[in-house]
């Protein structure tokens, strides 16, 4: 598999269900969809610039199997945090109170940014950039954070009614502790 593609599949994945898509799928209805996009979009990239510079830092800064460990360990971390966060009725989708009450885009993009910040999303675009490189990292991630939120604005209402956030969690969680015990299987393998 591609770096580009794991990076994609792991952080679409990651965003499905997550506050800052729900975040967006709140206010979709309700500002024009071009500047919408337009915010979102700086947003993406200012925040997957910070992920993959902070994830390339460390890859440069550590040895390489360490590195390997550590993206490992925190893949399978986020799948058992996701896990967790499902069966105990709080994911990332609970913590969204609703829209932004200021409907200006500034305002909706710096609560998307202030929603990312931190996130498995973030942190998993970090380890995966620490594990396998900036460039791909960043462009998957990028397509990956693009097409969540297309999802978010033009299905994500059908989904949510026909997907229990549970559901989305295992599947998520199943997801990120494969690609982790996949990164540290190949470390012992290779």
């Amino acid at each position: 598999m591609s770096d580009v593609a794991l990076s994609f599949g792991s952080v679409f994945v990651a965003e499905m269900g997550d506050k800052t898509q729900l975040v967006v799928l709140s206010v979709a209805a309700r500002v024009q969809l071009a500047r919408l996009v337009a915010v979102l979009v700086l947003a993406i990239v200012v925040l997957q610039t910070v992920s993959v510079t902070v994830g390339a830092a460390a890859s440069a800064l550590l040895p390489v199997d360490a590195v390997a460990v550590a993206a490992g360990l925190m893949f399978i971390g986020f799948g058992l945090w996701t896990w967790r966060s499902g069966a105990a009725g709080g994911g990332d989708a609970d913590q969204v109170d609703g829209p932004p009450r200021q409907r200006s885009l500034v305002a909706v993009g710096l609560a998307f940014f202030g929603a990312e910040l931190g996130d498995k999303t973030m942190l998993t675009t970090a380890a995966l950039a620490a594990d396998r490189g900036a460039g791909p990292v960043w462009l998957g991630s990028f397509a990956a954070m693009v097409a969540a939120l297309g999802v978010a604005v033009v299905a994500g209402r059908t989904l949510l009614r026909r997907l229990s956030p549970r559901t989305v969690d295992i599947v998520s969680g199943t997801v990120f502790v494969t690609v982790g015990v996949f990164t540290l299987s190949a470390l012992l393998m290779g």
